[in-house]
């Protein structure tokens, strides 16, 4: 899997040309597509901020 997507990455898919240069940056390539991979799930939830009902009961 982390071969696969150093080849679809636009700077990765041009370093990565050997075996032995894939071994050499393979926790730089864990790493990015961590990094990657944890800011597509962290955008996947969105904040409502016309929800209201935290309010409800609440005496003012």
């Amino acid at each position: 899997m982390l071969f696969r997507w150093a080849c679809q990455d636009n700077f990765w898919s041009g370093n990565v040309l050997s075996p032995a240069k894939l071994r050499d940056k393979w926790t730089q390539l864990e790493i990015n597509r961590n990094k990657q991979q944890a800011g597509v799930t962290a955008g996947k939830s969105k904040l409502d901020l016309t929800n209201t009902d935290w309010i409800y009961g609440v005496d003012l």
